[in-house]
């Protein structure tokens, strides 16, 4: 009996380290699985996290939509007030450009002017008999001219010129009975203050000396400067000062040129 006990104790003692090796086991076998788990419980929880996102971002879009409907329907009452404040003040701006502009030139806008020159003229005489007959080669005449004329394209203007006698036939004059002239004017300006033009066109002219009178008729061409007195002040009137030379007649027997000055006043109908 003593020897069975002595057995039991031997078979406990082998036995008890083989149990507490698997009790041990055991739960290290238990926590691993918890381990894995976990991974696994944190790699679901995004997936189940996203179904919960996805409301928040359509509910955070249809909150912008709604303000940017918002938004825009302000800006839409807000452009098309602007719109229509736009038109408004153009409607405004036109009329009062229409009104100026037709206090200023009335109905078409197209610029007149009236002028009247003094022109010194010299006549040479080349014909042989003529000359001898009057006594000299060269003669003077003065005369008041007037020129009417309209800018019929822009740097282009039409005058037509008459002319009127201010002294009498002599020996050492000659007297301007008539002059009509005819001319188209190209101006053009220099250093944005002189008016610089020329005259191309036909003119018209009757002599008278003591023996006679005689006319001649032809081209006529020549060069004038004008400036607008409003250079020097906005409150000038539209006045012109000018000043120029024209041949006014070219031919085998004799040519008649001069010198003019005079004032221009412009005007719109």
């Amino acid at each position: 009996m003593k020897k069975m006990m002595e057995w039991a104790v031997l078979a406990a003692f082998l036995v008890a380290p083989s149990v507490m090796a698997q009790d041990e086991a055991a739960p290290a076998e238990e926590a691993a699985p918890a381990e894995e788990a976990a991974p696994a419980a944190d790699a679901g929880a995004p997936a189940e996290e996203a179904p919960e996102a996805a409301p928040a971002e359509d509910a955070s879009a249809a909150a912008s939509s709604e303000d940017s409907s918002a938004a825009a329907a302000l800006t839409g009452g807000d452009s098309g007030s602007d719109a229509s404040a736009s038109e408004d003040t153009a409607t405004v701006s036109t009329d009062d450009d229409s009104s100026s502009s037709s206090d200023e030139g009335g109905g078409s806008g197209r610029v007149f002017y009236v002028g009247l020159d003094y022109d010194m003229a010299k006549i040479d005489i080349n014909d042989k008999g003529t000359r001898e007959a009057l006594g000299r080669r060269r003669f003077e005449s003065n005369f008041y001219k007037l020129r009417l004329g309209a800018r019929i394209f822009e740097g282009v203007g039409l005058e037509f010129h008459a002319g009127f006698p201010d002294n009498d036939a002599s020996s050492r004059k000659l007297e301007t009975k008539q002059f009509y002239a005819l001319y188209l004017v190209p101006t053009g300006v220099l250093f944005d203050m002189v008016e610089v033009s020329a005259r191309i066109g036909y003119a018209y002219t009757e002599l008278e000396s003591e023996l006679g009178k005689d006319d001649a008729d032809g081209a006529s061409f020549g060069l004038g400067i004008e400036v607008p007195l409003r250079h020097f002040g906005e409150g000038m009137p539209n006045i012109r000062l000018g000043a120029g030379g024209t041949v006014y007649q070219e031919e085998r027997d004799g040519r008649v040129f001069g010198w003019h000055g005079g004032v221009r006043y412009d005007f719109t109908l």
